[in-house]
């Protein structure tokens, strides 16, 4: 649940606006003045940004680290694809789709062979 609830943006956008309003009632409380309620939030805001920045950087470490053994993982689905293809593809015109050209003819494709009788008849 709470996984849920931090994996929504618009849920820690109102956690960042909150945890301000909070930090600058906390500080009018304590008498600072606007000046420094300002320069306080300035700071708040760029240790927000560093610390975004950081985890942006950490997450294109982390996807660049793991890239090469997902272009593994999408080559091998590619020759199992391609295998396939050929095993169904037409004896007669080594067409990979599985058509062999029957369709454009008005013919029927029979065991991977093209049956040029007509339907009609």
């Amino acid at each position: 649940m709470i996984n849920n609830f931090l994996t929504n943006k618009n849920n820690l956008w109102a956690l960042i606006v909150l945890s301000y309003f909070l930090v600058g009632y906390v500080c009018i409380s304590l008498g600072l003045t606007k000046m420094q309620l300002f320069i306080l939030y300035m700071v708040i805001s760029v240790s927000n940004g560093v610390t975004y920045l950081f985890g942006y950087k950490r997450g294109i470490i982390f996807t660049t680290q793991n890239r090469p053994k997902f272009i593994q993982e999408l080559d091998k689905l590619n020759e199992l694809i391609t295998k396939q293809r050929r095993e169904n593809s037409c004896k007669s015109c080594n067409r990979l789709d599985g058509t062999c050209g029957c369709i454009k003819e008005n013919t029927n494709c029979n065991s991977g062979l093209c049956d040029i009788t007509n339907d009609d008849e």
